[in-house]
């Protein structure tokens, strides 16, 4: 254990723990320990004069491990009895969490100058839980009489038996816990408009490192309610939340709307080329479909401008019609191609002469 020298007399032992989050937050926890008394009943134990009783201590908090230590110590005192100290040795500042206990350590011994240390506990440790104290507690509080024994010179007169050492350790508290009870905060990004892939789906991405968050507290975590590479056909609400270390936490909401910005595809068929009816001027005509449509999404429709249907088959006049095909997809989308129609004339024209005419 360490030992430290440079230390006033005679003080109180405070060992003050100072949660807080901040200027701005809704909570923060103090806690502080003290040691009220000590006490021992060591006889001279010194070839060269009276005994020199000395009490160290310190406390480490778990799991940080942040440790301070201090002592009190007594001059040429035989049988000292119970002392009242006076002695602020420990002070941290804790940001975010308090911790989840404290390691009280502490010794009693006999200072030799002419020898080894005499009547020595050695490190006694005692672990107090952070659940064990009252959330607040304003007036100083034992928690502990601590005592240990040691062999060595009893009393006044001093005889040899097993030497009692005894601490009292104190606390108090400011606050609740947990010490954070602020929520972070969280902003989403704004509305994601999307195009659909070529099977008419959108993959999710994960959208956690848009979020804006702020905390006086870290590690922030940031969750999606659905998760990435999720396909969606439609509108979809998105949820982020952020939780802070304490568990509080905020969510913030946004949408993904996917819209299709793929046009149909369509190839018209080869043109078609005929003749007129026998004495008609027209032919009545059988127009192929076109040869191929497609869509990402699906074809609601394919229709010709010539009779406004899904067959152009239909009666044409002679000359080159031009057919125009139009596919409509589920969503409205839609493309072209054209078809011309050609119907040649070539029937030959008849003529009847008038009866052969004689003269004279």
């Amino acid at each position: 254990m360490k030992r430290i020298t440079n230390c006033p007399k005679g003080s109180l032992l405070t060992l003050l723990f100072l949660l807080f989050i901040g200027a701005n937050v809704s909570a923060q926890v103090t806690v502080e320990f003290q040691i009220l008394s000590v006490t021992s009943d060591v006889g001279d134990m010194d070839a060269v004069g009276n005994s020199d009783p000395r009490w160290d201590f310190q406390i480490a908090d778990v799991p940080n491990t942040a440790t301070q230590s201090s002592f009190h110590s007594l001059s040429n005192v035989n049988c000292p009895g119970t002392n009242v100290i006076n002695n602020t040795f420990f002070s941290t500042v804790y940001n975010c969490d308090a911790p989840t206990s404290f390691d009280f350590t502490w010794s009693g011994y006999e200072v030799d100058g002419a020898g080894p240390h005499g009547a020595d506990t050695g490190p006694q440790v005692v672990n107090i839980p952070i659940g064990s104290l009252t959330f607040p507690q304003a007036a100083f509080t034992t928690i502990g009489t601590y005592n240990a024994t040691a062999p060595g010179l009893v009393g006044c007169p001093a005889v040899a038996g097993n030497v009692t050492w005894t601490i009292v350790l104190q606390y108090r508290t400011v606050g609740t816990l947990p010490p954070d009870q602020t929520n972070p905060t969280i902003t989403c990004p704004v509305d994601q408009n999307v195009s659909l892939d070529a099977t008419c789906q959108y993959s999710l991405p994960d959208y956690t490192g848009m979020a804006v968050v702020a905390d006086l507290c870290a590690p922030l975590v940031v969750t999606q309610n659905i998760a990435p590479t999720t396909n969606i056909v439609a509108t979809q609400n998105i949820v982020l939340t952020v939780t802070d270390p304490t568990g509080n936490s905020a969510n913030c909401n946004f949408n993904v709307i996917p819209s299709d910005d793929t046009n149909p595809t369509i190839t018209c068929a080869a043109d078609v080329t005929t003749n007129t009816d026998v004495g008609l001027c027209t032919d009545n005509v059988t127009v192929p479909v076109p040869i191929s449509t497609a869509d990402n999404c699906g074809v609601a429709s394919v229709l010709n401008d010539y009779n406004g249907t899904a067959s152009a088959n239909d009666t044409y006049p002679v000359g080159t019609t031009t057919v125009t095909w139009t596919v409509t997809d589920v969503n409205g989308n839609t493309n072209t191609c054209t078809q011309d129609v050609t119907v040649n004339d070539n029937e030959a024209p008849t003529i009847t002469c008038a009866a052969d005419v004689t003269v004279n």
